[in-house]
């Protein structure tokens, strides 16, 4: 202590190293705890943080959603494109008439002969289920049927035929067609694809009744011809004079 002017002034002795270290170990302390005591506070942002594992399933699950829809769409577009790329093939049982369109536009109409008064071609929309060029019908004493289209389960087909009467309606329940126009026909199919419709009634023509056609022809013989009788005299040595 000094003395001055009349007043005293006091001399602060100098710190330690071990206590300003340890007001530093204090102050380090101190700071970490009020840093804790912010982070424990709910904050808007840690309320958002709560709420994205919930808003993510949502997210996903909308998105398989649209997943799902885009492939549904996708194959509708590609079925309808499919179907564009066939060759249409339209069948008036009334008319006794098939209509082919190609892809192309090409089309064609061609005289048919449908199924028969019991024997009814069905109307409706098919697909072709399966093609032989050569087929013979098992059912039907191997009956050829070249460049068979089949579109039913019943074994009904679209081919060609050797029999006249197209343009009425004679057969068993298959579309009759000329073997010419059937191979065409074939051929297009077979490169396109194809979709039938069968529409109309089988009015076209004289629908010939089963027991007529089925009905075997009796075969007459020729009648003799007639031969004048041949005569032989026994007077040939008579002389009665």
């Amino acid at each position: 202590m000094s003395g001055g002017s009349g007043g005293v002034t006091a001399i602060r002795p100098k710190e330690s190293r071990r206590t300003i270290a340890m007001k530093q170990e204090k102050a380090r302390a101190g700071a970490s705890k009020t840093h804790s005591s912010v982070a424990a506070k709910p904050t808007r942002s840690s309320g958002y943080a709560t709420l994205r594992p919930g808003l993510s399933v949502v997210i996903s699950r909308m998105v398989s959603v649209l997943r799902f829809v885009a492939a549904v769409a996708a194959a509708v577009l590609l079925t309808a494109a499919s179907a564009e790329a066939a060759v249409r093939i339209r069948i008036d049982l009334t008319a006794q008439q098939l209509e082919a369109v190609t892809p192309q536009g090409e089309t064609v109409r061609w005289k048919i002969s449908s199924g028969r008064r019991g024997y009814e071609t069905p109307r409706g929309t098919y697909s072709v289920m399966r093609m032989e060029a050569d087929h013979h019908s098992d059912e039907y004493d191997q009956a050829p049927m070249p460049y068979a289209i089949f579109f039913s389960p019943r074994g009904l087909a679209i081919h060609g035929s050797y029999e006249r009467g197209l343009g009425r309606p004679l057969s068993h329940g298959c579309v009759r067609l000329a073997v010419a126009n059937a191979r065409q026909l074939f051929g297009w199919v077979e490169k396109h694809g194809a979709t039938i419709e069968i529409t109309g009634g089988a009015g076209g023509g004289r629908s010939l009744a089963r027991e007529e056609v089925e009905r075997p022809r009796v075969t007459r013989p020729p009648r003799p011809m007639y031969e004048e009788p041949a005569f032989q005299s026994n007077w040939g040595g008579f002389a009665p004079f």
